[in-house]
């Protein structure tokens, strides 16, 4: 595909704050977890992990559980959700140090490293910096 964004270079997240990755605007913030936090798939309430976390593309082999749902492969769930193969690898993945994915932009948060109310969390939101063509 002559459009496929290039995968980009992973970038280390050292501590919360505001990070420009590709097309993306990427927040993180630390808060108490709300009552009812909303955990979609650009917006989520993660448990907080050690730093320095890494923002890249999808690799081979990353999988991820989605809340209520089984572990898959993010190749998988990219297809099962729809997401258009040309921006697949245009898409961030958090993860911590280890390679575990603790959230993917499109897809949601993994269900082992999501916060719950009252708990100190880190805020994560994706957004697009620029809109994207073909949605």
């Amino acid at each position: 595909d002559a459009h496929a964004a290039p995968p980009l270079t992973p970038k280390a997240i050292q501590a919360p704050g505001v990070y420009r990755w590709g097309d993306w605007t990427i927040t993180l913030e630390e808060a108490p977890c709300p009552d009812r936090p909303v955990q979609s798939p650009y917006d989520c309430w993660l448990r907080p992990a050690p730093f320095p976390l890494l923002l890249r593309s999808r690799r081979t082999g990353d999988s991820i559980r989605l809340t209520g749902r089984a572990r898959k492969p993010v190749k998988k769930w990219h297809i099962e959700e729809k997401i258009p193969r040309h921006l697949r690898d245009g898409l961030p993945l958090l993860t911590d140090g280890e390679d575990n994915v603790l959230t993917a932009a499109g897809l949601g948060p993994d269900e082992a490293h999501t916060a719950q109310s009252g708990d100190p969390a880190l805020h994560v939101r994706f957004s697009p910096s620029i809109p994207h063509e073909g949605k």
